[in-house]
Order: C-alpha cells, then structure tokens, then sequence
C-alpha cells in the first residue's frame, strides 16, 4: 500500500510537470490535437504504471498472505507438540513422584525386615547358646561334643 501511495504521489507530480508543459505549449502556439495527444500518451502511459504497480502489490500481498498463513499453520503444530511434550513430562513428573513415594515405603518396610531379621538371628543365637549349655550342663562334656559332630 505504501509504494501505491508513493506511486499515487509520483504520478501526481507528473501531471503537475504536463500542467506545466501544457502552459508552455500554450505560449508557443502549439495545436490543441498535439498537445490533446501528448495528454493523451502520458494519460495510458500513467493508467499502465499504475496498473502494473496495483498487481505487482496484489501478488505481493498474495505471497505474504501465504506465508503468514504457513507461519501460523507452523506455530499451531509447535504448540500442539509443546503441549504434548508438556502433559508426557507432567504424566512422567506424576510417575517418578509416586515411585519415589514407593520407593520410600519399601525402603522403611525394609529396614524394619532387617530389624527383625536381625533381632531374630540374635534371638537364635541365645536360644542355641542356651540348647547347648543346658545340653552340655545335663549330659556332660563328651555328649556335646558327640552333638557338635554329629
């Protein structure tokens, strides 16, 4: 629009320069059919730069319409995959969250297997002591040796 208007501007300083011509011719007695004829050729010559510079711009806009048009089509698939990417890192934020909640309840459960584990070896291990003290207390040395081997 703007080189229309520059164009506009331009052909109106031209016929400001054929007004000016015309005067002249005026004053030199020229034919009004050669001046009419000059008018006339400038007229179609000015009709015909207007037109091509009116297309030129109309195809111009054409082209920009389309890529904008492919620019907007573009940003519509970016923000389709953006949010799609969004809800797979917010659906895998939710997962590591809950696995990590697992995670931590295993680890108690654990430790409070290993606890009893532990306190029952411990326990075990008395008990056993006590079999064989009691056993070496009632039947003497050589039957807790005769245990331990067998």
């Amino acid at each position: 629009q703007a080189e229309l208007d520059q164009y506009k501007e331009e052909s109106s300083i031209r016929i400001q320069l054929l007004d000016d011509e015309l005067t002249r011719a005026k004053n030199e007695n020229l034919s009004n059919e050669t001046i009419n004829k000059e008018l006339s050729e400038f007229k179609n010559r000015l009709e015909q730069e207007l037109q091509e510079a009116e297309n030129a711009l109309t195809e111009s806009n054409k082209l920009h319409s389309q890529e904008l048009e492919d620019l907007t089509n573009k940003n519509t698939v970016l923000i389709s995959h953006k949010m799609s990417l969004h809800e797979q890192l917010q659906t895998q934020s939710d997962e590591v969250e809950q696995l990590t909640a697992q995670l931590a309840v295993s680890r108690e459960q654990h430790n409070e297997l290993k606890m009893e584990y532990d306190a029952s070896i411990e326990r075990n291990q008395k008990n056993l002591v006590s079999y064989y003290q009691s056993l070496y207390d009632a039947q003497g040395f050589n039957s807790f040796v005769h245990v331990v081997i067998t």
